[in-house]
Formats: structure tokens, C-alpha cells, sequence
């Protein structure tokens, strides 16, 4: 979401909140939005805002003019009372909202181990095909509420039942992504977040990023480090959401890239000895999705390397 978007969802929802008519998901969505990290220069700058404001007011109204010599110790008491009480004021106002959370959020979880895929059915008819080493969670009752949420990590293959007027958004750690009613394939793992859209349109945002509509066809891959984008048109539904089909099929993945999804699928810790090679983008198959063995074996001739089998899931890459 972008740094003007985000400002004013959060003065739309505080505003909400100090008029008492905010819900219990606005309240959460305000929560959530104050408390991540990368939000805080634009929290700190409207506290800021808040109190440059009443400054002006307050000198403009009530001390247009100079004040004259011997007034100015009070008017100086005056203004300093005043600011310490505007920035008190802010600062309760604001602590409320960061650590009063009113009464317990229930929270529907599902989650998967590794080599572990399940289908989800959600209460608004929408589903998600959970791959390995993923969560999908939602409030209790959010098909009721103007927007449906959900939280997820991982990687899922989501279908989403269209509802008119009623937006869909999964949110993930750094990207949301909206839609209306459509199929597409979300990973978000530690590094990264890529996007395949089957069907429909969504509209990817993130922050310090301009949102990013999606047709068809398009993958949008977001390096979470970097806070780079990388946009791909009429793209392979295959690579993307082949392993829905039970089978691997990586074509523009480097030897690093294969490792690391190995590693969020089998729980596997590569420890690697050779390192040759492995910036190559490397092309595979047909990898069985529930063979290890097999997978292993065709790693080592794909990559050119031996993965040798320690303790404790710890596979040490070295020459072949």
C-alpha cells in the first residue's frame, strides 16, 4: 500500500476511534497498520502534523500580536502548559490505541507441515490449496464484515468466490493483495512474494510501492529486501502452480532459489561446501513432489552436485 494510501487509512480509522464508531476489524486493521515497523515515519509524522497544527491555531488566534516585554514570562508558562498537555494528549490517545486490544480476537488457523498440502474452505465460499510450511488464518464472522480479510504465509493456491461490492484481501507480511472474485497463486516466504493470476484481477500494495494492477497471465515477483518489483507478462501457469499438481517445475530459479524451496517443502538444511554453479539458473521438471529420494536424485544431476544426507535434516552440498 502506498506511504498516501496508508496515511489516510490510519487518520480515516483513528478518526474513527475517537468518535467510538470504529469496528472491531477497523480497530484490528488500525492495530496492525501502527504497529509495523515500516509505518512509524508516517505515525511519528502525524503526530507531528497534530501538533504543528494546534500551534498555529493557537498562536494565530490568541497571540496575533507581539506580546509585549512584560507579558512574555506568562505567555511563555502558557505555551509551554499548552504543548505539554497537547503532546501528553497524543501520546495517551496513541498508547491506546497500540496496547488496548478490547477483549480477545478469535482467530480461525489452519496450517501445514512439511510435505504437507491441504485444502481450505472458507465460511464465504472462497477455498485455498495450502502447500508445505504455510498459515492461513481469518477473524471469526469476517464474511459478515465490509471487507473480507484473511492473514497468510506460505504458499496457496486461492479461489475466491465473488461477492458484489465485497473485496477479498489476503494480507501477507509486505504485500496486500485485493481482489473481487478470482484464482491466482501467492508465495510469501521469508525473502520474497510472488503473485500468479490465473483469472481475474487483483491489485497488488505494498509499501514505498505504487499499487500494481495484475491481468491474467502476469507474475509479479516482490524481493522483500530490496522493496524491488519485478513484473512478468503471459507467464507459464505451469511454473507457477504445478506443484497443485503434485510436481516441481522451475525454470528461472537459480540453484539458490531450488535449495530454499527445498528447504520451505522437506524442512531440509542445505550446508553448502561447493557453491559452483548455484547462481545458474537452473531448469527442472517433473520433480515428484512427495519422492524425496527421487527429488534428491535429480537435484544432484540438475545442479551438478552431491547432496549427502547428514543428522537432523542437514544435507551438505558438495562436487559430485
Amino acid at each position: 500500500m502506498a506511504q498516501y494510501n496508508i496515511k489516510n487509512r490510519i487518520v480515516k480509522l483513528y478518526e474513527k476511534y475517537l468518535n467510538q464508531t470504529i469496528s472491531r476489524k477497523e480497530f484490528d486493521e488500525l492495530f496492525f497498520l501502527i504497529k509495523n515497523d515500516e509505518n512509524k515515519p508516517i505515525v511519528e509524522s502525524l503526530i507531528n502534523d497534530s501538533i504543528l497544527e494546534r500551534h498555529s491555531v493557537f498562536l494565530s488566534k490568541e497571540y496575533a500580536e507581539e506580546p509585549k516585554s512584560s507579558d512574555q514570562q506568562k505567555v511563555k508558562r502558557k505555551f509551554y502548559l499548552w504543548a505539554s498537555a497537547a503532546a501528553a494528549a497524543v501520546l495517551i490517545l496513541v498508547s491506546l490505541v497500540l496496547f488496548f486490544i478490547p477483549g480477545p480476537v478469535n482467530y480461525v488457523v489452519y496450517t501445514t507441515g512439511f510435505q504437507e498440502t491441504k485444502t481450505v474452505e472458507l465460511p464465504d465460499g472462497s477455498s485455498v490449496l495450502m502447500n508445505a510450511s504455510s498459515e492461513l488464518k481469518w477473524e471469526e464472522g469476517f464474511q459478515d464484515d465490509e471487507d473480507r480479510i484473511v492473514f497468510f504465509s506460505g504458499e496457496g493456491f486461492f479461489d475466491v468466490s465473488h461477492q458484489a461490492g465485497k473485496k477479498f484481501i489476503v494480507k501477507t507480511p509486505d504485500v496486500d493483495v485485493n481482489v473481487l472474485g478470482t484464482k491466482f497463486n501467492l508465495e510469501s516466504r521469508s525473502a520474497f512474494t510472488n503473485v500468479f493470476l490465473k483469472e481475474g484481477k487483483v491489485l497488488l500494495q505494498a509499501n514505498e510501492l505504487e499499487d500494481i494492477a495484475m491481468e491474467p497471465g502476469d507474475l509479479v515477483k516482490y524481493d522483500q529486501k530490496e522493496k524491488t518489483v519485478e513484473k512478468l507478462l503471459d507467464q507459464s501457469e505451469e511454473v507457477s502452480t504445478s506443484w497443485t499438481n503434485g510436481i516441481f517445475t522451475f525454470v528461472d530459479n537459480t540453484g539458490w532459489q531450488i535449495l530454499e524451496k527445498m528447504t520451505a517443502i522437506y524442512g531440509k538444511e542445505f550446508i553448502v561446501e561447493d557453491s559452483s554453479g548455484l547462481d545458474e539458473v537452473i531448469v527442472i521438471h517433473g520433480l515428484p513432489y512427495t519422492d524425496w529420494d527421487f527429488t534428491r536424485e535429480a537435484l544432484e544431476l540438475m545442479l551438478q552436485k552431491k547432496l549427502m544426507e547428514s543428522i537432523s535434516n542437514k544435507i551438505i552440498v558438495g562436487e559430485e
